[in-house]
């Protein structure tokens, strides 16, 4: 059962960095509400998971769960996927030598990885960068051709040094596609690449505001809040992502109360029905801050 007060459908017009939110008319009623109970659910658009594992690759109904399970050197705008305006994540602050070819970064101190794997440091930095390089281990493998060496400097320090000047490299070692990081520790316990429908605990160790409880085939899988996040408290206990690929079941689900937010069709017909129900749009990603309103903004940017 969610703990919100109104129904919300969010319109996204892009991938995501987080995928899902969810809008309260009455914050006072709803700060009430999630007191009682903490548990949100949200409904994805495909019917089963596929995979954990974060260099494993970026399929649409795995968005819900990497960048709320693992963090990443720098990160968008929350909200965005397109910012160049990155934020500090892992790194607390970073630089770029004279000739263009090396950054070095300051990495958060204290960090914890889930379920007691102990701290985060640059070896795992190091342990993810030479993981999303294999092709036997990642599937961007091509998107980091011109990273030539990895080094720690320090415990907290990490050197990237590129063969050439590459100007969009914060983009790599963002919080989207190859850029998360990942526990040394526990996917070497975890052995296997890539266990799809089977995924086990330790492949979906992070440092992010949630950690993977618990997985069910072609139903749900359930994040817990992680209380040692470095970050914001979150006010959320559970987030569960429910697999339901079918539009006009999500509908249901939604208008029932049995989810808290969706993905919409990007049909404008069908926002206008829903939005009679009750439902609250909210359009997310290109261009949605330079047109005047939900409809409009869905009209010209989907249809």
């Amino acid at each position: 059962m969610n703990s919100l007060t109104t129904k919300t459908l969010i319109i996204s017009l892009i991938t995501l960095g987080i995928f899902f939110s969810a809008a309260i008319q009455d914050s006072e009623i709803a700060a009430q509400e999630l007191a009682k109970e903490q548990v949100v659910v949200l409904g994805l658009t495909t019917g089963d998971i596929g995979t954990v594992d974060p260099h494993g690759g970026m399929t649409v109904q795995d968005r819900f769960l990497h960048p709320h399970i693992f963090g990443s050197l720098v990160r968008h705008p929350i909200g965005e996927s397109n910012s160049l305006d990155f934020q500090p994540d892992l790194a607390t602050k970073w630089s770029i030598s004279a000739d263009k070819l090396t950054w070095t970064f300051h990495l958060r101190k204290g960090v914890k990885w889930h379920w007691g794997y102990g701290e985060f440091t640059a070896e795992d930095v190091l342990y993810s960068l030479n993981r999303v390089k294999n092709g036997k281990t990642s599937a961007f493998r091509g998107a980091y051709d011109n990273f030539k060496e990895f080094k720690a400097i320090d415990k907290y320090t990490v050197q990237i040094t590129t063969a050439k000047p590459e100007p969009f490299l914060l983009t790599k070692v963002t919080n989207y596609y190859g850029g998360f990081v990942v526990c040394k520790k526990a996917m070497e316990k975890a052995g296997a690449f890539d266990r799809g429908m089977a995924p086990v605990k330790e492949e979906a160790v992070g440092t992010g505001p949630f950690k993977f409880l618990e997985y069910k085939p072609k139903d749900r899988v359930t994040l817990v809040r992680n209380d040692e996040y470095w970050g914001e408290k979150l006010i959320i206990e559970k987030l569960v992502g429910k697999y339901i690929a079918s539009d006009g079941a999500r509908e249901l689900a939604l208008l029932k109360g049995e989810i808290a937010a969706t993905i919409g069709q990007h049909d404008y017909k069908w926002l206008k029905h829903v939005m009679s129900k009750g439902v609250i749009s909210h359009i997310r990603g290109r261009g949605a801050d330079r047109l005047e309103g939900p409809v409009l903004q869905l009209e010209n940017e989907a249809l």
